[in-house]
């Protein structure tokens, strides 16, 4: 790699851009379905059910709809107000989940915060599918995995520092009350995040008529069926789904073993925010000398997180080490998923350009939702499975998702050269 290629370059479209990125990922945390929503619809006495749907909801809802508005954001000349429409949304529906834990409780207020999460995760579709995009239009290839890296890595700080002062602060306080302060730090992240986002100098990008639901479709059957690498990439996707739904399952897994104490969940928190301290900037570095590395190192110590960590429960099962022993999985689990996230936005991004690159983007999002929704209906009808083995087939996933990388996908870095010229 090049000198010019290996320096940062501080620009004034970078500054924003990562400022933005990292204030939308906290806000993104300090709203998430997995610990701080549950917390409080469970606080809110929502009934099981409804709590069960929150991450279904949150992240099918995420990926499914961008099939639709690809073709109305390719008409667009400039897709950043497409973002700040996002951004827009999310910080109302956050707004919403704040009054309804607020105002209400029991199935009513469950409900109101569900439909909220609808909202918000129609946002989030909107700002996934035009973020990278201007991200590829504004900040030099050689730098966009920085970018992304440096944004998760800041954030990562701001949530050691969130769980520090809701640890010395608010440690001993159950009310409901304290846990709507997320939410609104949540909702001015995203209030800050719309202003520094608006002031980013996009260039014109190209163009083309909205398509209709049916083209839409067959234009993503022909697509699939001719470009080899974007296949490949999204069946690699697939499998390295796992390095997410390996994580709620290894806290299950420990409340098992060792009970639910406050200081394990605090022991995940804590762990969780460590790890996406310290991987933003590792992976953002490797992924702009090749993203193909990544994913594979990324998904290798996913799968091995799962896997070593049901080796070591048997040899150390009822003794003082597995309170240290899941945490410490935990975060080796968010280190390689954090890997696995920065590893595939790379590839992504610098597979394709212009429109075709909204297209890999809202493609295979669509299809990862699709898919997501497809493992859900089918943990649900494996009721009573233990969750050892949920560990081990997610686990296992993640394993194939390495293999399948190494077998399949080319090093694009290397292929397209070590170029920093932003694209036309």
């Amino acid at each position: 790699m090049s000198d010019s290629s290996k320096r940062f370059e501080w620009s004034g479209n970078l500054v924003k851009q990562l400022t933005a990125m990292l204030l939308s990922k906290t806000a993104d945390q300090l709203a998430n379905p997995k610990t701080v929503l549950t917390w409080l619809m469970g606080a809110m006495g929502a009934p099981v059910f409804l709590i069960g749907w929150l991450v279904p909801v949150r992240e099918s809802l995420s990926m499914l709809p961008q099939f639709l508005m690809a073709g109305w954001i390719r008409s667009k000349v400039y897709r950043k107000p497409v973002w700040l429409l996002g951004a827009s949304v999310q910080g109302g529906g956050v707004l919403a989940m704040l009054l309804a834990g607020w105002k209400f409780t029991g199935a009513l207020g469950g409900g109101i915060l569900l439909l909220s999460l609808v909202v918000f995760s129609l946002g989030r579709a909107l700002c996934s599918i035009t973020g990278k995009d201007v991200l590829g239009k504004t900040i030099a290839k050689a730098q966009r995995g920085r970018v992304n890296g440096l944004a998760t890595s800041g954030s990562g700080v701001l949530m050691l520092f969130f769980g520090a002062a809701g640890f010395f602060f608010l440690r001993d306080d159950r009310s409901s009350g304290s846990l709507l302060l997320p939410l609104f730090m949540a909702f001015l992240c995203w209030g800050l995040a719309w202003f520094l986002y608006a002031s980013i100098e996009e260039k014109a990008g190209e163009t083309e008529s909205p398509r209709s639901g049916r083209h839409q479709l067959k234009h993503a059957v022909k697509l699939l069926s001719r470009d080899l690498n974007f296949r490949n990439f999204v069946i690699a996707r697939a499998l390295m789904t796992g390095s997410a739904l390996l994580a709620p399952y290894i806290v299950l897994y420990s409340q098992s073993v060792s009970g639910p104490q406050m200081g394990q969940l605090g022991g995940f928190v804590f762990a969780g925010a460590a790890a996406s301290m310290i991987s933003g900037w590792i992976w953002g570095g490797m992924a702009d000398i090749s993203s193909r590395r990544v994913l594979m190192l990324a998904s290798l110590l996913a799968g091995l997180s799962g896997l070593s960590l049901l080796l070591m429960i048997r040899m150390a099962h009822g003794s003082l080490m597995t309170m240290w022993l899941f945490p410490a999985c935990y975060m080796l689990l968010i280190f390689a998923h954090d890997g696995v996230r920065v590893g595939r936005k790379t590839f992504l991004i610098n597979l394709g350009s212009g429109n075709k690159r909204t297209d890999y983007v809202s493609i295979s999002n669509s299809i990862i939702g699709f898919f997501l929704i497809l493992i859900g209906v089918l943990v649900s009808t494996l009721h009573g499975i233990p969750v050892s083995w949920l560990v081990l087939i997610f686990g296992s996933m993640c394993l194939m998702g390495t293999l399948w990388v190494w077998m399949t996908l080319p090093c694009l870095e290397k292929l397209q050269g070590t170029a920093t010229s932003l694209e036309a």
